[in-house]
């Protein structure tokens, strides 16, 4: 990763500071990275879907920005200097941007907190911004090294169970950002020994997870699967929180703010009652 943005770096177009002057995105992690680390005027287009505060965690600074659909045509005639893709990115644009011969960045969607950093470095590295991300970088680092100062300080060994819930009882796999969050945070996520999939209400039931997680859109758009997180073996399940999925689609660093509400809903969860400290 590192070697292949190196080299496609020395082929960009640079302004007269050094750095990539017209730069689009094509994915909506990618916008994101562009959005906090690029300085304005270097955002030729970013994705619909960072506009859409539901998605993207950088929606209200996006709303200036021509946006695109994801497909090279939308972007063609802006000739960028520099194009950031994500690993899924179609072959038609792949080919695209190859026939052109034209500057990309490909960024494997983050799984870490260890794979954000790697690409915000990667991404700052290729925007010419490489002070501003490694300022994030340190943020993050900090905001994260003081959650875990917190934790160790209170001294407890509880990993109480986590499950996260979408519409129609769908969960995330064991591989995913938000699952590796939940570990980051202290919990065990309940169906860690499965991938993705659907599960139900009464497997719900019999394991008992200690916290459910729902997101934060429910009931805007309702549906058959919406209705499905309203079941009574799902609301009286556990304790419930929401998060915004915007702050954990994508690798940015709102990954360390999901980590410290969790956090909090462990320290909730595992702190002792009135009775136990008598």
């Amino acid at each position: 990763m590192w070697r292949a943005s190196i080299l496609l770096i020395a082929s960009l177009s640079l302004n007269a500071v050094g750095q990539p002057a017209r730069v689009a995105s094509l994915n909506l992690c990618t916008d994101q990275l562009l959005v906090l680390l690029a300085d304005p005027n270097q955002v030729a287009s970013v994705t619909w879907l960072s506009q859409d505060s539901r998605t993207s965690s950088v929606a209200k600074q996006s709303q200036s920005f021509a946006t695109n659909t994801g497909r090279f045509s939308d972007i063609a005639h802006l000739q960028p200097d520099l194009v950031l893709i994500n690993s899924y990115a179609a072959a038609a644009t792949r080919q695209a941007l190859q026939a052109l011969k034209l500057a990309t960045v490909e960024i494997k969607p983050a799984a870490t907190v260890a794979e954000i950093t790697t690409n915000i470095r990667v991404t700052a590295m290729a925007l010419g911004q490489t002070e501003r991300g490694n300022a994030m970088i340190t943020q993050m680092e900090q905001d994260l090294a003081a959650i875990e100062s917190a934790q160790a300080k209170r001294n407890t060994n509880a990993q109480p169970s986590a499950l996260i819930l979408q519409p129609n009882i769908i969960t995330v796999s064991s591989g995913s950002l938000p699952s590796h969050l939940l570990i980051r945070a202290g919990f065990v996520p309940a169906l860690q020994k499965f991938s993705v999939g659907y599960t139900n209400t009464e497997a719900i039931a019999r394991l008992r997870p200690d916290l459910l997680i729902l997101g934060d859109h429910r009931n805007k758009y309702p549906s058959l699967a919406e209705q499905m997180l309203d079941h009574p073996l799902v609301n009286q399940a556990a304790a419930q929180i929401k998060i915004h999925a915007a702050d954990w689609i994508c690798g940015t660093p709102r990954a360390i703010a999901v980590i410290s509400q969790l956090d909090t809903a462990r320290r909730r969860l595992t702190a002792p009652s009135p009775a136990d400290s008598q």
